[in-house]
């Protein structure tokens, strides 16, 4: 209790720096069942949401176990399956990946134990992922830590971006066509400081990469693109509704080319939201806070959509909560899922779906 106490009374000074207009209150409307691991463990991290092609009720979460693998959960939250695999820490998915001939849902993720990067096939119509890449595909980074995937429009080639704790990120070209599925680095990208969430936007081309003590810089995602990264402004010190750690990021897209670029700011455990055309400018931040479900806390990875389901007409968000309790009794991880249009019409002034 005293270290509740204590933790509420920091998160209280932290968000004095917001002004009135810019924090919004959200809940949220569904949760995973906790991951496998000891409720004082720092287990769940990453999310991702992958939507099925013909039926998007039948849409999945897969979630990072840093202690054990891959969990694989329901629009429900319940737990499908766990691949125990290793320290997955970070997720992504794409549709469309080309695979000894046929066009398959990929799923990809940084595994820690093994230094390296795993995929899986996912197979939408019993909830099941199966690994494409025993043993892992080595990085030649000292650790990994954050992942995405990016799909190029110029030729549908489908890349894993990498990094790891020293600022380093690696870009490799998949390549689904021979015996396994295979991938050959094509760039490093440097960061001044540690990293970790990133976040692909396929149809600008563009890698965002979060800075856990700096803020979000942008970089070209083509493999022969510029190595200088941008910093957006207002993403780190400049912005007082940013709190470090800067963790995980995601995209919504409300058209092809508009939407918005979102953060989590886990210093003051509050989500801020950016507009994802080129001039990323800061639209306000949101706290999810305690509801028939609880808040959350010490967030670190994110992911949301925009595709439409029966329980989530205008898309959803889906963050990592570092705090899980549960009638007042703290339980493993777990993630919450909360609804976009809750948040969009709660924005000032309301954002696009």
């Amino acid at each position: 209790m005293l270290a509740a106490c204590q933790h509420e009374a920091q998160e209280q000074t932290a968000l004095q720096a917001f002004p009135d207009t810019v924090l919004r209150l959200v809940t949220a409307t569904a949760q995973t069942e906790p991951v496998s691991a000891n409720p004082n463990d720092d287990a769940a991290d990453d999310p991702a949401i992958w939507i099925h092609p013909t039926d998007p009720d039948k849409s999945l979460i897969l979630g990072s176990d840093k202690t054990l693998g891959l969990d694989v959960f329901d629009l429900n939250g319940t737990r499908l399956m766990t691949d125990t695999v290793g320290r997955i820490n970070n997720v992504d998915v794409r549709n469309g990946f080309s695979y000894q001939g046929a066009q398959i849902a990929l799923a990809g993720g940084s595994n820690r134990d093994n230094i390296g990067m795993d995929f899986w096939r996912i197979d939408g119509e019993n909830g099941s992922v199966h690994l494409l890449t025993p043993g892992s595909i080595k990085s030649d980074l000292p650790d990994v830590y954050g992942f995405c995937l990016y799909t190029s429009a110029t030729d549908n080639a489908t890349y894993a971006f990498v990094n790891s704790k020293t600022g380093k990120v690696e870009q490799w070209r998949l390549d689904g066509n021979t015996d396994s599925l295979s991938a050959v680095k094509m760039r490093e990208l440097q960061l001044p400081s540690q990293v970790e969430g990133m976040v692909a936007d396929d149809h600008h081309g563009t890698l965002f990469v979060g800075v856990e003590g700096a803020g979000v810089f942008y970089f070209g995602a083509e493999p022969n693109d510029n190595t200088e990264g941008v910093r957006i402004p207002l993403t780190g010190e400049d912005n007082p509704a940013i709190a470090y750690d800067v963790e995980g990021l995601a995209l919504y897209q409300s058209s092809n080319a508009e939407g918005y670029l979102l953060l989590s700011s886990q210093g003051n455990n509050t989500y801020a939201v950016f507009d994802r055309t080129n001039s990323y400018d800061y639209l306000g931040s949101f706290k999810v806070i305690d509801g028939s479900i609880d808040g959350t806390q010490e967030t670190d990875g994110i992911d949301v959509t925009s595709v439409a389901t029966t329980s989530y007409p205008k898309g959803f968000l889906v963050v990592q909560d570092g705090e899980n309790f549960e009638n007042g009794v703290k339980q493993a991880q777990n993630f919450k899922i909360i609804r976009w249009d809750e948040i969009a019409q709660k924005m000032n002034p309301p954002l696009k779906y």
